[in-house]
């Protein structure tokens, strides 16, 4: 009986396709602080619901998280590095955000990575990146 068993719990294992983050653009790439620029994003194998907003929800934005518990949420977008605060929480393949007015002029490093709907991070981690120039 306990090989039969055994067979039963291997049979019923099969994994999700992990998501993809297929696509992340944006434009213009150069701007001025406080610039509004276009984020497109595409996925795949992974479903843009937005995020749950109870108060008790386990929002973890010290990104000392385990494991996501879902393949549904949204693209946090990031400016030059992932420990701050998102500029953009983006639930829908395009939306607009303003380059933050107090950033610096130069180079830059825009990241989008995928979060649940509880805004954990979905682990191992999908990431993109594209450049933007801010000028004076």
């Amino acid at each position: 009986m306990r090989g039969w068993w055994m067979l039963i719990a291997i049979g019923c294992g099969a994994e999700a396709e992990a998501p993809e983050l297929l696509r992340f653009e944006l434009s213009p790439g150069v701007g001025t602080a406080g610039t509004e620029v276009t984020s497109e994003v595409a996925v795949q194998h992974f479903q843009l619901t937005g995020h749950l907003d109870d108060k008790d929800d386990g929002h973890d934005h010290d990104h000392e998280n385990g494991k996501s518990k879902g393949m549904t949420g949204h693209v946090h977008i990031y400016l030059d590095d992932l420990m701050t605060n998102p500029v953009l929480q983006q639930v829908t393949e395009v939306e607009r955000f303003t380059i933050p007015a107090d950033t610096e002029i130069g180079e830059h490093t825009i990241i989008a990575r995928l979060h649940d709907a509880t805004h954990r991070i979905i682990e191992p981690q999908v990431t993109l990146e594209v450049a933007f120039e801010v000028t004076e």
